[in-house]
């Protein structure tokens, strides 16, 4: 696994470039916008090339790999919609979205993200020095054009810590909270209208999973050994497991059990037949949740 430094991020240039349609079509879809993407070349990390806004607040979206974690920092001002700060169900589930799309086109195919999630935070600067950017860190700017105008959201590789969510300001002021829409009381008539649009909005974004590439594996059996008798392998060693031949195989995907089931040859090559599969709902978090 290559270290989170400069010399990575120029790698991820070419990558982001190419993959920039997938990119910017995810951060469309989650806020509901119409942005062209372009990538700009690697440069040192240093806080003051994350422009005039980074001070607001805005969201940082962070992969993590091996201990080592890239944000990607979206400043409000771009602009995000104001629910960004304290989402609903429906809303939460279009930022996951996004972090798992990006997680998917932010790397190589041989590297596999094990954790993204993205976090509000009162100032994007604050937010990423909190995270403690790495010796050898790097920049990377995205340039997104809308009908806004251009502004930037910028990619910061190698940093220490995932980004802790913070309550907006107004959230901390009880009066404020009392006096707020948010508090009432009282159903909105429109209520009912807006889930069904926030379930086609769901359905929308199932439908684009669907097409989402996800880590297969069978596992056939596990067990602990001392150190010196893995040293000690060689060709003609054999291990024995405590697993039956007759048990059925574990399946796993994104390194989460989805399914159970028997080997079986198909012509020259190896196959699983399924005789076991969690719950609709099992196997939905197994996908979106690995570590969970």
């Amino acid at each position: 696994m290559p270290e989170f430094t400069r010399e990575f991020a120029a790698t991820l240039v070419p990558l982001w470039t190419n993959n920039a349609g997938a990119l910017v079509e995810s951060l469309n879809q989650c806020f509901d916008a119409a942005w062209t993407l372009s990538v700009d070349a690697e440069c040192p990390f240093s806080p003051a090339e994350l422009g005039y806004d980074a001070t607001a607040a805005g969201l940082l979206v962070s992969l993590t790999v091996d201990h080592q974690t890239l944000l990607l920092a979206i400043p409000k001002s771009l602009p995000l919609p104001d629910w960004i700060s304290a989402p609903n169900m429906s809303q939460s589930s279009r930022l996951e979205t996004l972090a798992m799309e990006w997680s998917l086109n932010c790397f190589p195919e041989e590297i596999s993200c094990e954790q993204f999630a993205s976090a509000y935070v009162r100032s994007l600067i604050d937010g990423v020095e909190a995270c403690g950017p790495t010796e050898g860190a790097a920049l990377i700017r995205l340039r997104l054009e809308g009908p806004a105008g251009n502004v930037s959201i910028y990619g910061v590789i190698g940093v220490a810590r995932v980004p802790t969510p913070e309550t907006p300001e107004e959230l901390d002021d009880p009066a404020l909270t009392e006096s707020s829409p948010s508090a009432a009381t009282d159903v909105d008539p429109a209520s009912s209208a807006d889930a069904s649009k926030m379930d086609a909005a769901g359905a929308d974004r199932v439908r684009r999973l669907l097409k989402l590439p996800v880590g297969v594996i069978v596992k056939l059996a596990e067990k602990r050994i001392p150190l010196g008798q893995f040293l000690a392998l060689c060709p003609g060693s054999i291990l024995t497991f405590e697993k039956s031949c007759e048990d059925l195989l574990d399946l796993h995907v994104n390194n989460s059990l989805y399914a159970r089931g028997e080997a079986v040859k198909i012509g020259e090559k190896f196959g699983l037949k399924v005789n076991e599969v969690g719950s609709v709902k099992h196997r939905i978090s197994a996908i979106l949740h690995p570590h969970r």
